[in-house]
C-alpha cells in the first residue's frame, strides 16, 4: 500500500503537473532523479520494513505453537 501511494503516484504528479518534467537538478530531468536515485533506497527501507514485520510474525507464530505444546 504504502508503495502504491508513494511510487505509484509518481506518474500521476508528473502528469499533473507538467512543468515538473522542465525541472532539472545537477543537470538531470527530475523524473530520472526520482527514479534513478530516490526510488531504490526506498525500496530497500519497504523491503527491509517487511522481512522484519514477517520474522517478528514468524517468531510470535513459534511460541504460540510452543505454548500450545506446553498445554498438552
Amino acid at each position: 500500500m504504502v508503495l502504491a501511494l508513494t511510487v505509484g503516484s509518481l506518474p500521476l504528479l508528473f502528469h499533473l503537473f507538467p512543468d515538473l518534467a522542465l525541472v532539472r537538478l545537477v543537470g538531470l530531468p527530475l523524473a530520472w532523479l526520482l527514479l534513478g536515485l530516490l526510488v531504490y533506497p526506498w525500496l530497500f527501507v519497504l523491503g527491509l520494513r517487511f522481512v522484519r514485520r514477517a520474522e517478528r510474525n514468524e517468531h510470535d507464530f513459534a511460541l504460540l505453537l510452543q505454548v500450545l505444546e506446553d498445554e498438552e
